[in-house]
């Protein structure tokens, strides 16, 4: 099915400049067009990752491990899984975001009870997985025999499991804190 709305609709309504009746030639009502902006004019911001008080691991923060990881040490190789996922899946989390807004807008069937919020929350549940499973595959650079040997395991970014089921997502209001 051929979209309704493009990412530069969805701008010019953020921005205030989209017109009524173009809203009402999709088939947009005045009032889903006007939750749409107040609850975007709250400052809603979705944070994917490994969020503060996350636990540790051996005294180590879960959050230091995963940014050690994801970008090296002298010791240890960077193996990329937040960005490369985030890179690789860019276009469909705004796909994502872009078909949600559009239902919400439309006011029909599951989009009627959508709101901004919640469709942060789909996305960020969605990225968030997308994330736990690059983790999983994720097999080079491999693990010095000396830490296969230690950990049991040749996996390169599991140990316990603790940083993999760390990662979450939050939506917030305002500065994103």
């Amino acid at each position: 099915m051929p979209s309704l709305m493009s990412e530069r609709d969805i701008e010019k309504i953020l921005s205030g400049k989209w017109h009524k009746t173009r809203a009402r030639a999709k088939g947009f009502s005045d009032d889903a067009i006007n939750k749409f902006i107040e609850e975007t004019r709250e400052g809603l911001t979705l944070t994917v990752g490994i969020h503060e008080g996350a636990g540790e691991h051996e005294g180590t923060s879960l959050a230091e491990i995963a940014m050690y990881n994801e970008f090296g040490t002298r010791t240890i190789p960077a193996r990329p899984f937040m960005r490369s996922t985030i890179d690789a899946q860019d276009a469909a989390m705004q796909k994502l975001f872009a078909n949600n807004v559009e239902k919400m807008l439309s006011g029909k069937g599951k989009g009627k009870n959508l709101s901004v919020a919640a469709i942060l929350e789909l996305v960020g549940a969605r990225l968030a997985s997308a994330i736990q499973r690059k983790i999983t595959s994720i097999r080079s650079p491999r693990n010095a025999k000396s830490t296969i040997k230690k950990k049991g395991s040749s996996n390169p970014l599991i140990d316990t499991g603790a940083m993999r089921q760390a990662i979450s997502w939050r939506v917030h209001k305002g500065n994103g804190e």
